[in-house]
């Protein structure tokens, strides 16, 4: 097994909604916390409301700090 000298964060759609919710930066802060974040693409598909959160999700996957994966990625990934 690799051993990864990173900070890597898997992302909920829960954690992302309630954070989005409130009025304050905390997804913002959870997403600094980490070098390296995955959010699975089902997972992605239940992100809807609200649509500030969305747009941020977005914004964070198009900068890169937020990588979408697949289950074959995945797969890949376990059995190299």
């Amino acid at each position: 097994m690799k051993r990864l000298n990173k900070r890597v964060g898997i992302l909920d759609a829960n954690v992302i909604i309630k954070t989005c919710r409130r009025k304050t930066d905390l997804f913002d802060r959870i997403i600094s916390l980490f070098d390296q974040c995955y959010l699975h693409n089902t997972v992605y598909t239940e992100v809807k409301f609200p649509e500030n959160c969305l747009e941020k999700l977005n914004n964070f996957i198009e900068e890169g700090k937020v990588i979408l994966i697949k289950d074959q990625l995945l797969l890949e990934e376990a059995i190299s």
